[in-house]
């Protein structure tokens, strides 16, 4: 994706990521946009002072996909889909008592669910996979 098309995307309510879910898009009160992590809220501008270079690769960002609600699990469904082995994306590690993607990256947990760990696929390739 261009800059343009990033903020064209936000401007128009679409969720950007840029590499993971780990790492958002955003735009602050006075328009100004940012790639920030969602895990530590470190924020770096989205291009370079020139308002077009992108600070990362063009492929690297991504328009979240949107399930359907009807796909959507409760917090109690996740947990038991990844503790019996039939979530699509994640599996207990019971030797390591956690839970980890099935690309082998760990997961980070986030108040409703988790998302792949690494921060090198684009996306990870478990991502919504149907």
């Amino acid at each position: 994706m261009t800059a343009k098309e990033i903020k064209d995307a936000i401007n128009n309510g679409k969720k950007v990521f840029w590499k993971n879910n780990g790492y958002e898009v955003t735009r602050d009160k006075i328009g100004q946009f940012f790639i920030g992590a969602t895990f530590n809220y470190h924020k770096i501008g989205l291009t370079w002072e020139d308002g077009v270079t992108l600070n990362g690769k063009e492929e690297d960002f991504y328009i979240e996909v949107e399930v359907p609600s009807t796909e959507q699990l409760t917090k109690r469904e996740l947990i038991n889909s990844i503790l019996s082995g039939t979530h699509k994306q994640f599996v207990y590690d019971t030797e390591n008592e956690q839970v980890k993607c099935r690309c082998g990256h760990n997961a980070v947990t986030f108040p409703d669910g988790y998302v792949c760990g690494t921060i090198t696929a684009y996306p990870c390739k478990y991502n919504y996979d149907k």
